[in-house]
């Protein structure tokens, strides 16, 4: 199942394809300062989501040995 950023950034490029120079005319620099900002975001979800499902396989390993012993 794609993420959310995944379909962010194929949003973003398929407009980009398809308007072009308009859009890149429109986006500006503050619009590369907010795009930074949403990649940056993105990026921090994503490690956030890979951090929290390694520490809960992490925990419910823990939890099935202590059952076990």
């Amino acid at each position: 199942m794609p993420s959310a950023g995944t379909f962010w950034v194929g949003m973003y490029v398929g407009v980009s394809y398809f308007l072009g120079e308009e859009v890149a005319k429109a986006v500006g620099a503050a619009g590369a300062k907010a795009l930074f900002g949403v990649i940056l975001l993105v990026v921090l979800g994503l490690a956030a989501r890979a951090g929290w499902s390694r520490w809960r396989a992490h925990h419910q390993e823990q939890q099935e040995q202590s059952a076990l012993t």
